[in-house]
């Protein structure tokens, strides 16, 4: 089922206005499409929308050109998971006032150099697409609270990663992981960490100083020396869910 907007007038109150849309003092601020089975391209016209904080289609059928999005730079909030988008994601470079960004479920490809400049960003999800290259881009992103790489094919390390003081949530299953875990120490306020089926090498030891955590899975890793009581004592303290097996 397609998705149509004609009229300009969106939130004239004669007008017959598309479902999703939301406006303020006369201006489109929010667009949420989500759940709709909505399939073909969003149109270029919405590139007019100076004023739009939210844009939200979450898991319809949506495929096509995103370029306009660039000028969509009073942005906020932007959900475009579970579609078929493709191609490089350098249309968000500019928008720098996101704070929520998904594009998991997609099949972009290409690096992620242009979320470097997004220094607002809180959430930001890539998981199950096709890019790749440096994960770098991210610790320039220190208001970081939740992170998803999961299922992916990037260089990914934790080398850096005590640049991210705010995380909480960090996920990376699947997400070609090397190194060890020495990066993540610092992060004393995470409480979700799930890195399971990985390269991961190394002890558990910097994980100790992580008492907020609550939901750990280091599953099917290289691991060495296996600090089983360490980690057992860890998590009878703070985990209530946990997956420790090694290989």
């Amino acid at each position: 089922m397609p998705w149509v907007m004609e009229s300009p007038d969106w939130c004239c109150p004669t007008t017959s206005r598309p479902r999703g849309i939301f406006c303020r003092n006369g201006r489109v601020t929010s667009l949420s499409l989500d759940n709709e089975g909505i399939t073909g391209t969003l149109p270029p016209i919405l590139a007019g929308l100076t004023e739009l904080t939210s844009l939200s289609v979450w898991n319809n059928f949506f495929d096509g050109n995103l370029s306009f999005i660039s000028s969509l730079t009073a942005l906020t909030y932007l959900d475009l998971n579970g579609n078929l988008f493709s191609g490089p994601i350098d249309f968000i470079s500019g928008l720098t006032l996101l704070n929520f960004l998904d594009l998991g479920e997609n099949t972009f490809d290409g690096g992620i150099a242009a979320v470097s400049g997004l220094t607002n960003l809180r959430t930001f999800y890539i998981e199950n697409t096709f890019l790749e290259g440096s994960i770098d881009p991210v610790l320039s992103l220190t208001r970081l609270t939740t992170l998803d790489l999961s299922y992916n094919s990037m260089n990914c390390s934790f080398d850096g990663f005590s640049a991210l003081l705010s995380l909480t949530s960090l996920k990376a299953r699947y997400a070609n992981c090397t190194g060890t875990l020495e990066g993540l120490r610092p992060l004393v306020g995470l409480r979700t960490l799930w890195i399971e089926s990985n390269s991961l090498s190394g002890n558990f030891e910097p994980l100790a100083p992580l008492i907020m955590m609550t939901s750990l899975d280091i599953s099917d890793n290289r691991f060495q020396g296996l600090d089983t009581m360490l980690i057992l004592l860890f998590l009878s303290l703070s985990c209530t869910t946990s997956l420790m097996q090694t290989v």
